[in-house]
Parts: structure tokens; C-alpha cells; sequence
């Protein structure tokens, strides 16, 4: 095993899952010993916090590069964008930040890990962990169905994202964590084994623990790459294609939930047993679930290699629009 000569783990200093601990906000607030948070809120959120706000109209890196903050502690409440827009700031600022998410969609919600949107597609950066996380289980069990399959969506992705990182191990000579690939795999198998239900309140607690280590793993790790392989990248380059064509993006985690289907296939793995424990928690398993024509997907996984210095199985295949649209057809996702 390789010994690296630094190695530096971050952790959020509390990671609390309770119930009612949207109204108890201030409380940690205080606690912590700040006075003067700034909350990054969306029109849905807004409600929940009392003090100085932030609404986010849009998550673009060009909107919130244009946003003053004055306060000692950013605190984000809500879903992905907000979150990531509440990290974003910190990390542009410097000011600490905390997280209280309304929404089990992604391992974002404990994850030091940054996606926005741009103008032209998608930007990542990586930042320090928050200084706490308040997950209100009432709030997020009672969110609508679809943003929980997509958190599930988003920890099956680590089948397929944890495979490419050791791939890129043995090609490549990057290092590899044995210790954040077993907290990965046990997240996935912990969420996997709960899929039949998910939707009852343990599996839906679950659902978060298994979140939050994927995305505590990132922490960990110092890097997104135990958590995000060719199937975040196939997302990544669908919202770039669908943002130039004028359409929104689709759930992050349904997108690599249903693309780890197509990366497992390429992988030699068994993306019958994906498909399947995707189709049994519910989750879409076809393009046409998630609103995306063929087309536009073999556009995506074609241009998907392209977008970050990272590799990938998509690395060492060779693949058209034919082949492409006829590994659809065989994994059933057309």
C-alpha cells in the first residue's frame, strides 16, 4: 500500500439528524458562538430562518460571483442549489458556513464538494466541510418522493464512480483510498439493502446516513473522486448540452443513477443487478423517465471524457453514436 507523505482529513466539526431542528437554527448559530449568519435561502425556504437572507434566483457561478456577503457564518437551508450556492459563497469569501438541507436528492448535503451551474454548462470546486449540518428528518421525509430517489440514484452512482477511481489507480498511478472505497461501497450497499423501503421512516433514515458517509467520504478524501466517475461526468455533460439547447437540467441524482447502468456495461460489471436494484427502489431505469432522447445522450457520453482531467472507463473504450445508441438498446434504457 502507498504511503502518502500528507495526508489531511476534514471533517464537519457536528453532524446532527433530528427531528425539529429547522427551529433550533439560531440555536447552533449561537452555540458556535457566531453573531451575525446570513442565510442563502430559495423562495421555498425563505420561510423557515429568521435574520439577514440571501435568495437565490438562479445557482449560476455568474450570478453569485456578483453577490455581496457581509456576516460571520453563511448558513445554506434547502435543496442542491442552495446549498452549493451557501458553499460557493463561503468559498469565494472565506467566511464559514453551515448546512441545514430541506431535500435527501445528493450527497451534497455533507460534502465539501461545489457543482454550479454556468452559462455554458457545469463548474466544480472543492472546499473545507461546514462547520455543522442540521438534517430535520421530519423535513426531509416529508419532501416529494422524486429527491429521494435521486439521493438513492446518487449512492447506487458509487458502484460505478468507485470502479473508475481504481481504474485510474492502476492506469494512471493515482492514489486510491482503500479506506473511503469501503466507506463508498458500504454506503451503497447500507441504502441498497433498504430499497423495497425506502420510502418508510427508516428507510428514509437510511437513505440520509448513507449520504452522508458518501459524501463525508469526499471530506475525507480531500478530492470528489471516490464519489463521482464517468457516470457524474455523462451527467455533467447532459446539463451542459441541455442548458446550450435552452432546457433545464434534470435531477443530478437520477441522471447518474440511470447512467450508472450505461458505465457498468462498459465497465464489464453487472448492470443487470444496477438496473435492477434501481427499478425495485422505484427509480427510473430509461432515458425517456428522465426526459432525454437518445440522441442527446450519445451526445452527452460522447463529449462527457472531455470535461475534466479525470479518468474514466470512458477513457478506455471506443465509442460512436452507433455503439453508444446500441448499449442503450441492450441495457434497456431505450
Amino acid at each position: 500500500m502507498e504511503i502518502r507523505s500528507l495526508y489531511s482529513m476534514k471533517f464537519p466539526r457536528e453532524i446532527v439528524l433530528g427531528r425539529g431542528l429547522v427551529g433550533k437554527v439560531a440555536d447552533y448559530v449561537s452555540a458556535y458562538g457566531f453573531e451575525r449568519p446570513v442565510y442563502v435561502v430559495g423562495s421555498f425556504t425563505s420561510s423557515l430562518v429568521k435574520g439577514e437572507k440571501i435568495l437565490v434566483h438562479t445557482p449560476k457561478k455568474e450570478y453569485l460571483d456578483t453577490l455581496s456577503v457581509e456576516g460571520d457564518l453563511i448558513v445554506g437551508v434547502g435543496g442542491g442549489k442552495n446549498l452549493d450556492s451557501a458553499k460557493y459563497l463561503s468559498y469565494r469569501t472565506g467566511i464559514p458556513y453551515a448546512l441545514v438541507p430541506t431535500l435527501p436528492s445528493s450527497d451534497g448535503i455533507a460534502s465539501p464538494a461545489i457543482s454550479l451551474l454556468t452559462e455554458t454548462g457545469r463548474a466544480s470546486f472543492l472546499h473545507v466541510p461546514p462547520v455543522f449540518i442540521l438534517l430535520d428528518f421530519d423535513v426531509l421525509a416529508s419532501s416529494p418522493k422524486k429527491y429521494a430517489l435521486a439521493g438513492y440514484g446518487d449512492v447506487v452512482a458509487k458502484y460505478s464512480s468507485v470502479y473508475d477511481w481504481w481504474l485510474g489507480h492502476k492506469r494512471t498511478g493515482e492514489y486510491f483510498g482503500y479506506l473511503t472505497s469501503r466507506l463508498m461501497a458500504f454506503a451503497f450497499r447500507h441504502v441498497v439493502n433498504w430499497r423495497s423501503r425506502l420510502f418508510t421512516p427508516e428507510g428514509i433514515h437510511v437513505l440520509l446516513e448513507s449520504l452522508i458517509l458518501s459524501g463525508g467520504g469526499i471530506g475525507i478524501q480531500g478530492s470528489s473522486r471516490p464519489a463521482s466517475g464517468s457516470e457524474h461526468l455523462i451527467s455533467h455533460a447532459l446539463d451542459m448540452l441541455r442548458i446550450r439547447n435552452g432546457e433545464k437540467p434534470g435531477l443530478h441524482g437520477i441522471q447518474v443513477g440511470i447512467s450508472t447502468v450505461f458505465t457498468s456495461y462498459l465497465q464489464g460489471r453487472n448492470w443487470k443487478m444496477v438496473r435492477r436494484i434501481l427499478h425495485e427502489a422505484g427509480h427510473p431505469t430509461t432515458l425517456e423517465e428522465m426526459g432525454v432522447d437518445e440522441d442527446l445522450y450519445a451526445d452527452a457520453v460522447l463529449l462527457a471524457p472531455s470535461l475534466r482531467n479525470r479518468y474514466t472507463i470512458l477513457n478506455e473504450v471506443e465509442l460512436d453514436r452507433k455503439k453508444v445508441k446500441e448499449i442503450l438498446q441492450e441495457v434497456g434504457m431505450v
